[in-house]
């Protein structure tokens, strides 16, 4: 079972040493909180593949960055082409060492928005649903399977994926629905992986929740709202400091690291430790979650304490 070892201390600048050498792939890299991510890792010596949909950003970031990325045009809903993007950095470097899977969008939500005077309600368009949580297990999936081939074979070497979710995974928020449905799943995403790193495969598993950044994602209305509340704004390059810091640290595993404007209490390098997913303060939750991963020994493995092959059915809850 997992068990943690506590937060980060994000006091302490991060040292991006043992990044030199491995390749990093970031879905959604090619502008954006992405493109920090990208910067950083090939500053620290990383080759990076840049997958993205985007195929004039991507390019032009290769020219600049030049033999230190490679650019596969990429729709993180395509698992064919998630694939050709795995498949491109084992061509290249022949290794995967970090993934980040950052691609996501926000866009205007009309799942509360009722056009009363129409005669029947209109079926919503969900594509944050789809791009923020299918996207990033599509990403996942791939990660984990090439992590733990790779981990099989002689090449064992610490391997980490990194989730983006948003610290509206973590508070309400008023009027997006599906971009607060979303984040709280990849934090819930979370969870479930780093139980599954936990029985020995080798895979560390985080999480990246960035408050607001002025990024292409943040519409104007959300710009001027966060700057007359006094707020604050992150900074991309926290984020990407944030990332060096999980990657370099081979203990740090299921943890959430927010970035938040650096004159907020405790982080002054621009991202803090959540500390939110294990229940701190709270034993009934401890021996809730206790209870709940009880039968895990037998519900991730293909057989029973006996090994013997199980047979499963669908659940009816």
């Amino acid at each position: 079972m997992y068990t943690s070892s506590g937060p980060v201390d994000a006091s302490v600048e991060s040292k991006a040493g043992s990044v030199k050498g491995r390749t990093a792939l970031v879905t959604g890299g090619a502008s954006g909180l992405g493109e920090a991510y990208v910067r950083a890792l090939v500053k620290a010596g990383a080759h990076v593949v840049i997958a993205d949909r985007d195929e004039q950003a991507g390019s032009k970031l290769q020219n600049e960055l030049s033999d230190s990325t490679t650019f596969v045009r990429c729709d993180v809903l395509s698992w064919k082409e998630q694939l050709a993007a795995f498949k491109k950095a084992i061509e290249v470097t022949g290794s995967i060492d970090i993934v980040m899977a950052n691609a996501g969008i926000a866009t205007n939500d009309q799942v509360f928005y009722n056009d009363i005077s129409r005669d029947e309600p209109e079926e919503p368009d969900l594509p944050v649903l789809k791009v923020n949580i299918i996207g990033v297990v599509l990403t996942a999936k791939l990660a984990m399977w090439y992590f733990e081939k790779q981990n099989a074979g002689e090449n064992k070497r610490d391997r980490c994926l990194i989730l983006k979710s948003s610290m509206a995974g973590y508070l309400d928020l008023h009027g997006a629905p599906q971009y607060s449905c979303s984040k709280f799943a990849v934090r819930g995403f979370m969870r479930a992986l780093r139980q599954q790193a936990a029985l020995g495969n080798q895979i560390r598993v985080n999480l990246i929740a960035p408050w607001y950044v002025k990024t292409p994602i943040l519409s104007g209305a959300m710009d001027t709202f966060i700057t007359k509340s006094g707020a604050g704004f992150a900074k991309a390059a926290d984020a990407a400091a944030a990332l060096l810091c999980i990657v370099s640290n081979d203990s740090i595993q299921g943890r959430a690291l927010a970035i938040v404007p650096r004159d907020w209490e405790g982080a002054s390098n621009g991202y803090v430790d959540l500390n939110q997913d294990d229940f701190e303060d709270s034993p009934w939750m401890h021996r809730a979650q206790e209870y709940a991963l009880k039968p895990a020994k037998y519900a991730m493995t293909s057989t029973d304490s006996e090994g013997n092959p199980l047979k499963t059915a669908p659940r009816q809850d």
